[in-house]
C-alpha cells in the first residue's frame, strides 16, 4: 500500500453539472469513491470535493491512535472474495461513456419512479437481485446510513450514489471477518469468539492483550462486540481495509 499524507476533510459536493458534461461527472465520482477516504466515527466514506482527490487514496496508517497495540496495526483482509464487483463499481464510476451510462441504468432500475432518491428497500432488493453476494443485512444497513448521513430526509439522493457503492464494498469486508470469527452466527462477538479471531486481524501475537482490546471495542460494555461497535472500532484505529480496486493513483 502507499503511504500517503492525510486526505482534506471532506465536504459535501453540488449537484453534478448537467447531464452529458464529462469531466464534471468524472471529478465528482472520482472524488467520491477513490482509495479509503477519510473515515467519519463509524468507517463511513464520506462525500468530497475534487480538491481532496490526491490524498484520497490508501494510505498506511500507524502512530497515534495504534499506540494501545503495541505498534502492530490491525487488518481487515476479503482476500478477494468481492473484487469481481469492486471491479463492476470501478467501471461505473471511471468516467468513460461506458461505465457512466451503466452506472446510471442501475440508477434508475433502483429508482423506479424517478423521483431522484431511494430508500433501504428499494437498495435492498437490488442488491439480492443483482449481487447477492453483497446481500449482508447489517453491511448493508450501515452503508445506507452512512451515505444518506447528511440528508435531512434520510434517503439516497442520485448524486450519492457512487457514494453508496463505495460503502457498501467498504462494509462488507467489514462483515466478512466479522463473521469469520462470529462462530456461532449469532451476529455478535463474545470474548472467546473474538480472542480466537485476533489472527484474522492481524493481531494474532497479542493474545495476551485479548481482554483489553475487547473492552476497547465493547463500549457500552454489554460483554458482547455488535457490528456497529466492531466498525467504530476499525475506524478509530485508523485500521486499513484492503482494496485492490479502488487506487487514487489508477484512477487520476
Amino acid at each position: 500500500k502507499k503511504s500517503q499524507s492525510p486526505p482534506t476533510v471532506l465536504r459535501r459536493p453540488r449537484q453534478f453539472a448537467a447531464a452529458g458534461t464529462m469531466s464534471a461527472f468524472h471529478r465528482a465520482s472520482m472524488a467520491m469513491t477513490l482509495g479509503s477516504s477519510p473515515l467519519d466515527g463509524g468507517g463511513a466514506f464520506r462525500r468530497t470535493g475534487a480538491s481532496g482527490l490526491r490524498g484520497a487514496g490508501e494510505r498506511t496508517m500507524m502512530g497515534g491512535a495504534m499506540g494501545g497495540l503495541g505498534g502492530l496495526a490491525p487488518q481487515i483482509n476479503s482476500h478477494g472474495m468481492i473484487q469481481q464487483v469492486e471491479q463492476t463499481f470501478k467501471q461505473w464510476v471511471s468516467g468513460n461513456p461506458k461505465g457512466r451510462s451503466e452506472l446510471w441504468k442501475a440508477w434508475h432500475v433502483i429508482d423506479y419512479n424517478g423521483n431522484g432518491r431511494v430508500s433501504l428497500a428499494e437498495i435492498d432488493k437490488w442488491v439480492v437481485e443483482n449481487f447477492l453476494q453483497l446481500n449482508n443485512k447489517p453491511a448493508l444497513m450501515r452503508a445506507y446510513k452512512a451515505s444518506a448521513a447528511g440528508e435531512q430526509d434520510g434517503f439516497i439522493h442520485k448524486h450519492e450514489f457512487p457514494v453508496l457503492l463505495r460503502n457498501v464494498v467498504y462494509f462488507n469486508k467489514l462483515w466478512a471477518v466479522f463473521g469469520e470469527m462470529d462462530k456461532d452466527n449469532d451476529r455478535r462477538l463474545t470474548f472467546d469468539e473474538f480472542s480466537q479471531g485476533l489472527n484474522l486481524l492481524g493481531l494474532g501475537s497479542m493474545q495476551r492483550d485479548a481482554r483489553r482490546i475487547f473492552d476497547q471495542l465493547d463500549t457500552n460494555k454489554g460483554g458482547i462486540i455488535l457490528f456497529d461497535e466492531f466498525c467504530k472500532w476499525v475506524a478509530s484505529v485508523q485500521c486499513p481495509v484492503d482494496s485492490k480496486v479502488y487506487d487514487a493513483y489508477a484512477m487520476q
